[in-house]
């Protein structure tokens, strides 16, 4: 067991008007235990609301104040589960929960939280210490570090040998940076007159080392000299197995005194005694006889050895692990067992306490480690991965790491955070007669690991990567939770992190959610109380943000276990569906199938029913608002509508022309319902960058817009505003446009919704208004709209792992976790005014907008008037009403784009056909390669026209190798913009398109796409043929095609290390990639 020097911490005590960020200790729990118990007035054991807000006001307070609404929101918070009640093991678990993230456990406010780790791991570099001569003959059975502060300091290492070694603890050469050269030699042996030591303990205020053995007495040495200072009795003759020593502070501590040196015996009948060390009045300071002890009490509380001992300063309680499988806290002021901790399923063989988050490690013969809540004898979680019985346990609290170590020589590190193993380490030595590990203690001062056998191994902590802003890696989710005023993120590590929209700051974070898996998709309950996650090996579970405690887990059909991870079972849509009383979880993904899940509240949840959906993937799913409809869209364009209660599909929708677009723009990327009376109304965008509103109950589209989004880039976020004045697009390309749609007029529903029927709703909807359009650069993952103050305010969230906050006029209120702002206070604010585009990408966007505009609604009018009554409906206005945009005529005239032979310019409805150009089923396409350009000519109407541009472009042709950039990839195809033809760039960019089915020449079935291809990626291919009339098909089925540069989640260069995998230099992390072998020239 590690000991270190300096005393014990002291105790801190509240009382009535405690802050729930202060420290949280047993008076405090005592005193918070008994108010709840006199409010529950009927002995039920739980409070509702009003209860609790009776019981506790003016007795705690929450960072959102002290008054009816602050903990109404508490109570809410804690009463995840939505049963109006409230249990005392709820109430404790939340407050032991809470004060772990107001310490650090997931992060201070306003700092950057890790992906799951705390971004420093401990070198392997290092060799073990294996001196000739000085190892000991047995194994060590205690090991200790001591830094008294005012000299070097020392480790020591009791052995079953009878003897104590004394090791440099000092740094070496490479002084005290993150690669500290730790010298860790021998400096001297102390024989002592025992034949085997099976425990020791440093005591810090005489400076001694207590060692126990099977005799009946504990021997006292002067670590200094090595001379034997005095001999303490064991208690009832019993041999000591275990010990921990501590000096009392002035009036803190463990509260039995002032100054006191006191020992902790764990013996061979289950007995935990308490010593006092005391000093001798005599005149020979070199006596052996110089202290003695005077037991104050002693305690049977297990029927087998005590095995570990650690005190418990925040509570004045004493830990006992045994091997009777049980732990117990002992109160030191009343000599009672106040606790029994049982969850091993064999011997308790070490224990720790983290005095930061109030919690208790143990480790057994089981495998296992045991996180303890002391508040309640329930158990926070338990840490498997081990396959020998552990032997020790040791805490890094700075780091947030517990380190445990097993028989096997295997060394592991968890955060505490999220129950994560970040690291795990061999010590590969060979070590005889017994190869094994037996002690392990860590020193924070050094930030040094070391593990013993026969002798000690130094492991230094190293720095790790730089952190970010809460999230490290990609952004896959966000949403505006309006219960509590936050926004709610999720990344593909699996991280959950909790933002203050007001203040910018990180208010709780958690991690390691779905495993190694990326979570897809995410959505809040009917309550906004819960957040369920869908990850894209189809798991599906439910969380209470506010604390990270995991609620539910769905059953995984068979199905899904089929597909196997990172394949056709990712999580794409999640919905709620049914009253209160039979809530029901319904999931949709690239399985192809809606299924529903009985949300019972209970551990696991369980399957229900499962419809097949379309023939294609399905990429997105949004609910309506107060009535048991879903939509989803899919991978071939068709949007289906379930009905949510008894599972059928109600219809399908597809606009004209579907079957003439080419294949990769006519996917579904997005949907949302408006809200309110208009909550019939489905918007959806699709891979084609056009814009769409339905009639759902009709099944007419109202009217459809081009976005004017880059070619080549996805549509990835869709939010519309609550009252529905402004709807919210953002694209792959990092642009986010913001859109005006107050002035629509839809067809009033023509049905009634059933007061009964309580359908999800989306994340995205909690929006006040809209901002202007911005541009955020990155490639936003997701887009979400969230309200702050008298103000509308828009979320976006990005690949390069950053959330940013947008007022109603587009001005960067600020980056979550990176900068602090009051939203009433415009000066603290990043910038007060839009930002502008750039020359080149005010370009991109004008030529892209010109391209088609959007088409007359009169042919779908007519069924969406006749289905809503004889009224007669206004044509829809322009949806492009922003600020200066779209630019008047006079500077299109003058813009140019590169087109080729068969490119689709513009709707013929609203555009005149010029030179170089035809019409062909209502939409002018360019007929010669050139510029075009759209030009008035004396009338009222423009003309687009195409003027060949000097000698004629290269243009791939079948056969021809080409350097492509991916820009978007689906299961069955990867797009790409063609940069190169040979050795030549091209003037323009071209479209490419590599079929499942062309990416290798073997096993194509079984060929997933997102292992061959990531988005960025520079990919060498052969053009098959010319494809469509967008998009030339490619392939890479040849050792010399394939990806030939990408960049790591790091934003580094990767390098390739075989035909089918990447790894960053920097991270050394390995992506899964199809890789070119390049014969150079």
């Amino acid at each position: 067991m590690a000991q270190s020097g300096g005393g014990s911490p002291g105790r801190r005590t509240s009382g009535p008007g405690s802050n729930l960020s202060d420290t949280v200790n047993l008076q405090v729990l005592r005193h918070l235990e008994s108010v709840f118990r006199s409010a529950d007035a009927n002995g039920s054991g739980e409070l509702d609301m009003e209860e609790f807000v009776a019981a506790f006001k003016g007795v705690i307070s929450t960072p959102e104040g002290s008054d009816d609404e602050a903990l109404r929101k508490l109570f809410m918070r804690i009463d995840a589960n939505c049963d109006a009640t409230v249990g005392w093991d709820e109430f404790s678990a939340y407050l032991l929960l809470e004060k772990t993230n107001s310490s650090g456990g997931a992060a201070a406010q306003g700092q950057a939280v890790p992906d799951g780790s705390s971004g420093r791991t401990f070198s392997t570099t290092g060799p073990p210490v294996l001196q000739p001569g000085v190892a000991h003959r047995e194994l060590i059975s205690s090991l200790m570090h001591v830094d008294t502060g005012n000299g070097p300091d020392k480790w020591y290492s009791a052995g079953k040998d009878g003897t104590v070694r004394v090791w440099n603890g000092k740094a070496g050469a490479g002084g005290m940076g993150s690669h500290i050269a730790h010298d860790l030699s021998h400096l001297r042996t102390l024989q002592t007159p025992l034949q085997c030591i099976t425990a020791a303990a440093y005591l810090p205020g005489s400076s001694l080392l207590a060692l126990g053995s099977y005799s009946p007495s504990l021997l006292l040495v002067d670590p200094a000299s090595g001379e034997q200072a005095g001999r303490l009795p064991a208690a009832a003759g019993s041999a000591a197995l275990s010990l921990a020593g501590w000096q009392e502070g002035g009036g803190g501590g463990l509260g039995l005194g002032r100054g006191r040196e006191l020992l902790a015996v764990g013996d061979a009948d289950g007995g935990v005694s308490l010593m006092e060390v005391l000093a001798d009045d005599v005149a020979d300071k070199k006596s052996i006889d110089r202290y003695h002890g005077r037991q104050l009490w002693r305690c049977v509380n297990h029927h087998d050895w005590v095995v570990g001992l650690t005190p418990l300063p925040q509570l004045s309680s004493l830990l006992a692990a045994s091997l009777d499988k049980q732990l117990t806290m002992t109160d030191l002021e009343r000599r009672i067992a106040v606790k029994t901790l049982s969850g091993h399923e064999k011997a308790v063989t070490c224990c720790a306490w983290s005095g930061m988050y109030k919690m208790a490690i143990s480790g057994g013969a089981d495998r296992l480690l045991v996180l303890w809540n002391p508040f309640s004898s329930r158990p926070l979680g338990q840490l498997a991965g081990h396959v020998a019985p552990l032997v020790a346990v040791a805490v890094n609290e700075r780091e947030h790491q517990v380190i445990s170590a097993a028989a096997d020589k295997t060394i592991k590190v968890w955060d505490l955070r999220n129950q994560r193993c970040l690291q795990t380490l061999q010590d590969r030595a060979t070590h005889s007669p017994e190869d094994t590990l037996t002690a392990l203690a860590y020193s924070p001062s050094r930030k040094l690991l070391v593990s013993a056998a026969y002798s000690l191994r130094a492991w230094p902590l190293t720095d790790g990567a730089a952190g970010g802003c809460g999230h490290r890696d990609p952004v896959s989710w966000v949403g505006f939770n309006p219960m509590f005023c936050e926004a709610v993120s999720t990344d593909h590590a699996g991280t959950v992190c909790v933002w203050h929209v007001a203040s910018g700051n990180l208010r709780f974070a958690f991690a390691n959610t779905h495993g190694s898996c990326r979570i897809s998709a995410a959505t809040f309950d009917s309550n906004h109380r819960r957040l369920i996650t869908g990850a894209e090996d189809g798991s599906v579970k439910v969380w209470n943000f506010s604390s990270g405690a995991l609620l539910s887990t769905l059953a995984t059909p068979y199905y899904s276990r089929e597909w196997g991870s990172g394949s056709g079972a990712e999580v794409t849509g999640l919905a709620v569906s049914g009253s209160n009383n039979a809530l029901n979880l319904v999931v949709a993904g690239w399985d192809r199938k809606v299924t529903w899940y009985n949300d019972s509240g209970k551990r696991r949840c369980n399957l229900l029913r499962s419809s097949s959906g379309p023939g294609s993937d399905i990429l997105a799913a949004a609910p309506m608002q107060g009535y048991p409809t879903l939509a989803t869209a899919c991978y071939n364009g068709e949007v289906w509508l379930w009905n949510l209660e008894s599972g059928a599909v109600r219809r399908k929708l597809l606009p004209q022309g579907h079957a003439s677009r080419p294949v990769n723009e006519q996917p579904v990327e997005r949907l949302a319902f408006m809200h309110g009376d208009a909550r019939h109304i489905l918007v959806a965008v699709g891979a084609d960058r056009m814009l769409r509103f339905w009639e759902c109950f009709s099944g007419a589209l109202l009217c459809e817009h081009f976005t004017a989004h880059q070619q080549g880039e996805s549509v990835a976020g869709l939010a519309l505003a609550p009252d529905n004045s402004s709807l919210v697009t953002a694209d792959t390309a990092g642009y986010i446009m913001v859109w005006d749609i107050s002035s629509l007029r839809f067809p009033a529903a023509n049905r009634a919704a059933p007061s009964s029927a309580a359908a999800g709703s989306r994340p995205s909807s909690a929006a006040t208004a809209a901002a202007a359009a911005a541009g955020s650069r990155g490639g936003p993952a997701a887009a979400a709209a969230a309200a702050g103050s008298n103000l509308g305010f828009l979320v976006s969230a990005s690949l390069d792992s950053s959330l940013c906050l947008w007022s109603s006029a587009g001005a960067l209120v600020g980056v979550f976790g990176r900068h602090r702002w009051s939203l009433d206070d415009i000066g603290s604010w990043q910038s007060s005014t839009r930002p502008l585009l750039k020359a080149g990408e005010e370009f991109d966007m004008l030529v892209s907008s010109s391209q088609l505009t959007p088409p007359p609604a009169a042919a779908a009018a007519a069924p969406a008037a006749a289905a809503s009554s004889s009224q007669q409906q206004p044509p829809p206005p322009d949806l492009a009403k922003q600020q200066d945009w779209p630019p008047d005529s006079s500077r299109l005239a003058v813009m140019a784009a590169l087109v080729c032979v068969g490119d689709r310019l513009a709707s013929a409805d609203s555009l005149q056909a010029g030179t170089g150009t035809y019409v062909r089923g209502g939409f002018i396409y360019a007929s010669i390669v050139g510029l075009q350009q759209v030009v008035h000519e004396g009338t009222d109407e423009a003309v687009v026209q195409v003027v060949a541009k000097g000698a004629a472009p290269v243009v791939p042709e079948p056969g021809s190798i080409v350097i492509a950039k991916v820009t978007k990839v689906s299961p069955t195809a990867a797009n790409a913009r063609i940069v190169c033809c040979g050795a030549q760039a091209l003037e323009a960019d071209f479209s490419g398109v590599i079929r499942q089915q062309d990416v290798r020449t073997h096993e194509i079935d079984k060929v997933v796409m997102y292992d061959c291809f990531r988005p960025g990626d520079i990919v060498r291919a052969k053009v098959l043929s010319l494809g469509d009339a967008r998009s030339y098909h490619l392939s890479t089925a040849d050792n010399s095609l394939g990806v030939v540069r990408a960049k790591s989640l790091a934003g580094v260069a990767m390098v390739p290390v075989s035909w089918q995998e990447m790894q960053c230099p920097q991270t050394k992390a390995v992506e899964r990639r199809k890789v070119a072998k390049v014969e150079e020239a």
